[in-house]
């Protein structure tokens, strides 16, 4: 149910004329009480858009500054040399958390990426027949950079809302690095697909992001 935060928000800047609350009621669902308490919502005011109700309480989300300092520094839980599988691993977030492990861990990374990548001893063929422009080869790029920071690298071409795909990838990382100590998720469409207009999305689009984010999600959990 959490994406239906997303939607609260999003509809009322998009659609004027609609305006939306979230009400998050307690698992147990008594019918007459909470009916009466979703029905008075209509006359709450329009600042209150995220309520929850919680032991007859009435709660509104609220944001407050906070100012740290002299924040203990807390030493990082990531292993040197360490094995990390990270998905999206060579866009552009993902990229970012590789490079970080690469250059202060000297992780092995497992990098799971859609992508068909040519063999390794065909890289160099691939950057003359393409360009370095090319979008396989600026990720052959930042694999090369990965691997210069003194990383390994294993790459599987694997789409992650695939679970027989994700399954297999995972037995191959432990396979050849002996253990697996982490996981980053950072699968995911960018781009213009990732910011359509409401009236511009269809079941395709919505079915798309679903596969990385959220049956990507499940598929690492299982």
């Amino acid at each position: 149910n959490a994406t239906l935060v997303g939607a609260s928000r999003v509809i009322p800047q998009e659609y004027p004329n609609i305006v939306c609350r979230l009400v998050d009621l307690e698992k147990e669902f008594e019918i007459e009480s909470d009916l009466q308490r979703i029905f008075a919502e209509f006359d709450a005011p329009l600042s209150e858009m995220v309520v929850a109700y919680r032991k007859k309480r009435r709660w509104l989300q609220i944001f407050e500054s906070l100012h740290f300092q002299d924040v203990e520094q807390s030493k990082p839980k990531l292993k040197e040399n360490g094995v990390y599988l990270i998905t999206g691993g060579l866009g552009d977030i993902g990229f970012l958390l590789s490079e970080y492990l690469a250059k202060e861990f000297k992780a092995k990374l497992a990098i799971v990426d859609r992508a068909r990548f040519p063999v390794r001893d065909e890289w160099n063929k691939w950057f003359i027949e393409h360009g370095d422009r090319d979008a396989i080869a600026m990720k052959i790029n930042k694999l090369n950079t990965l691997e210069g920071h003194g990383a390994q690298v294993l790459v599987l071409n694997v789409d992650v809302a695939d679970e027989d795909q994700m399954r297999e990838a995972i037995r191959q990382v432990e396979e050849k690095f002996a253990g697996l100590d982490g996981v980053v998720h950072a699968a995911g469409l960018v781009g213009r697909n990732a910011t359509r207009a409401i009236q511009e999305t269809r079941d395709e689009e919505c079915e798309a992001q679903f596969a990385a984010k959220i049956y990507g999600t499940a598929n690492l959990l299982n």
